[in-house]
């Protein structure tokens, strides 16, 4: 069954607004998670909203225990709507703070034996694109992990489910960037360099999109035209220090 679009607007909000809360705040939401989620046990929004108060307060806390909750609540919404982004996206947020904790790896429903957090991540905001496509938190979470763990397999099908958030009309910059990595790191660098110059003319951080782009030339072992493009990069960055 499809969700409304209220519905869907509330859901999205939780991991936004949970991750601002200090942490007597954070545990003051869990409580009323957790009262909500016994209300209505098979409600697969309120077992979101409880994964979302669980992953924060373990964020804080530094606690494998409780992002493991977390994840296991996730799950469970998953179980109730397959067919909803939300809870692969959230499964697969608890499993990067997981890794980023260098939690040991605990087999379960959610987490095959010998398989890392990070793997199980990919795989999680993969599944949550094939329930929505457009689902952008997923797609730009997906890139980010691959990105920052060196996910080589995910690398391919990262590039593949960023494309669809970047028509002609797209004016967010962020996917452009990580695009443009993705592209440099599959050596695609013609098509690297385009994403850079669609990263700078929606408005992202000139500093970044020029050095971006002199790592790229130089790839293209067009030295001149990458020096060039490292000075004008490094000048916006002292401007914007300044």
């Amino acid at each position: 069954m499809a969700q409304a679009a209220p519905e869907r607007a509330t859901i999205d909000s939780l991991s936004s607004v949970l991750d601002r809360d200090d942490l007597p705040s954070a545990l003051s939401l869990l409580a009323r998670a957790h009262i909500r989620a016994d209300s209505a046990n098979k409600d697969p929004s309120l077992r979101i909203e409880l994964g979302w108060a669980l992953l924060r307060v373990g964020k804080l806390l530094h606690s494998p225990d409780t992002l493991l909750a977390s994840a296991d609540e996730f799950y469970h919404a998953i179980e109730r709507a397959r067919h909803w982004p939300y809870g692969w996206y959230g499964l697969g947020q608890a499993d990067i703070a997981l890794a980023l904790l260098h939690a040991r790896v605990r087999s379960s429903a959610h987490q095959p034996a010998g398989a890392a957090w990070i793997q199980t991540a990919g795989i999680a905001f993969s599944n949550a694109l094939k329930a929505d496509s457009t689902y952008r938190p997923a797609a730009l979470a997906l890139a980010e992990a691959t990105l920052a763990n060196n996910f080589d397999p995910q690398t391919t099908k990262a590039v593949a489910l960023l494309k669809p958030l970047l028509g002609p009309n797209a004016t967010d910059a962020e996917p452009f960037l990580l695009l443009g990595q993705l592209q440099r790191r599959l050596d695609s660098l013609p098509e690297a360099l385009a994403a850079f110059r669609s990263y700078l003319r929606c408005g992202g951080d000139s500093g970044i999109g020029y050095l971006e782009m002199a790592r790229t030339e130089f790839g293209l072992h067009d030295v001149a035209v990458a020096e060039s493009l490292y000075y004008t990069g490094a000048a916006a960055t002292r401007t914007m220090q300044a």
